[in-house]
């Protein structure tokens, strides 16, 4: 894996307050997970389990990480001198591999 960047922050998504609003999430954890992220330069539109997606950027991070990726979740990096994000996550599925190199894939959009 070509690590491009540093996974900086991962604040989970707001919960719903039984009201028809919304509260805030819980603790945004701080991080530093060296990771590759791969910005596109148009967006992407997948299909995902028969659902239509636009992503705009997708992370690649090895595991073991003491983390798990979710839904809702947005995320920040550090990359090229700069920080990108937050970026939401729209799906993160993870990929174990026979030869160790496994990682999850999140697919990411503004």
């Amino acid at each position: 894996m070509i690590v491009n960047a540093v996974l900086t922050q991962l604040v989970p998504p707001p919960v719903a307050d039984g009201s028809g609003g919304f509260q805030s999430p819980a603790a945004t954890q701080s991080l530093a997970i060296d990771c590759t992220l791969d910005p596109h330069s148009l967006t992407r539109r997948l299909v995902l389990d028969g659902d239509e997606i636009d992503v705009e950027a997708t992370a690649y991070v090895p595991l073991p990480v003491s983390v798990g990726f979710a839904t809702g979740q947005t995320l920040s990096f550090g990359y090229g001198g700069a920080t990108v994000g937050p970026l939401r996550v729209l799906r993160a599925q993870m990929f174990v591999h026979l030869n160790g190199e496994s990682h999850w894939q999140i697919f990411l959009k503004k």
